[in-house]
């Protein structure tokens, strides 16, 4: 008689190692790892939407990064670089709650002193928004 995955609980899947819950597929994920898909998919979106915004707007991303393959870019790279209005931009999409990581923190640390803006977005509007200040004539040096 064979296990319906459906039924497994939490506690039982977080004792089976990951081969083990491989073969059950999306049933054999522990709810961290579900919830780590799913931001990864949110930020994805995000990152989509910014382009798609920047693009409207004409500006031209110099670099942007895709969440599609495994990156080749500096480790702590923004996603999104960029020129605005004499402005030299960076952004790094994230969802709600998520932070930086420290290579990414000190990446933007060093690209502020070198005279970059450098913003940690989390939605299309603080994107807007950076954007008004930098057309309002400020220069804002970084956002998180």
């Amino acid at each position: 008689m064979a296990l319906n995955p459906k039924l497994l609980p939490p506690n039982m899947l977080r004792c089976m190692s990951a081969a083990d819950r491989e073969p059950l597929g999306k049933a054999g994920q522990t709810a961290a790892e579900a919830f780590a898909l799913s931001d990864i998919a949110n930020e994805r979106e995000l990152q989509d939407q910014i382009a798609q915004f920047l693009r409207m707007k004409g500006v031209q991303a110099v670099f942007s990064s895709r969440m599609d393959r495994r990156t080749t870019n500096k480790v702590g790279q923004p996603d999104f670089l960029f020129c605005y209005q004499g402005c030299s931009i960076g952004l790094e999409a994230k969802m709600p709650g998520r932070g930086p990581t420290e290579e990414q923190a000190e990446m933007h640390r060093r690209m502020v002193l070198d005279g970059w803006t450098v913003a940690v977005v989390r939605g299309l509007e603080d994107v807007r928004e950076l954007l008004r200040r930098v057309e309002g004539g400020q220069k804002p040096r970084v956002q998180t």
